[in-house]
């Protein structure tokens, strides 16, 4: 097994510490509200970047579902503060956010954890395409 690893990051700067910190990873300076996804996947990861992308939420998830082989997973690591201070109007809390998933997106969660810091939540949720 093996594969190849390619993270988009949207500074040049944080770009260019990841791939001189980790030079077998490939690191390119990317934006996925506007850059389209050449490829498919088998493995995307997004990680504490949902509060960037609200603007364009629903083309994002889009994007991620036609990157996705039929079989591919989507990782989604998401911190929810308990006292949301903006983007409430599109997601206001991690259950809004499931139901965002459930009736906005063509994904399903195969598993999620949840864990609890006083009333904030974090999220680990393992997505896949829904049939």
């Amino acid at each position: 097994m093996g594969g190849d690893v390619i993270g988009w990051e949207v500074s040049k700067i944080a770009t260019s510490k990841a791939m001189n910190k980790y030079p077998s990873i490939i690191f390119e300076h990317k934006n996925i509200m506007t850059n389209d996804i050449d490829n498919k996947y088998d493995l995307i990861t997004i990680s504490e970047v949902m509060w960037y992308l609200l603007d364009s939420i629903d083309e994002v998830f889009n994007k991620l579902f036609n990157s996705l082989n039929n079989d591919g997973i989507l990782a989604i690591h998401q911190y929810f503060p308990d006292k949301q201070n903006f983007g409430n109007d599109i997601i206001n809390g991690l259950e809004d956010f499931e139901k965002f998933i459930e009736q906005h997106t063509r994904f399903e969660f195969i598993n999620k954890i949840v864990s609890y810091e006083k009333k904030d939540k974090v999220l680990l949720g393992l997505l896949k395409k829904r049939e």
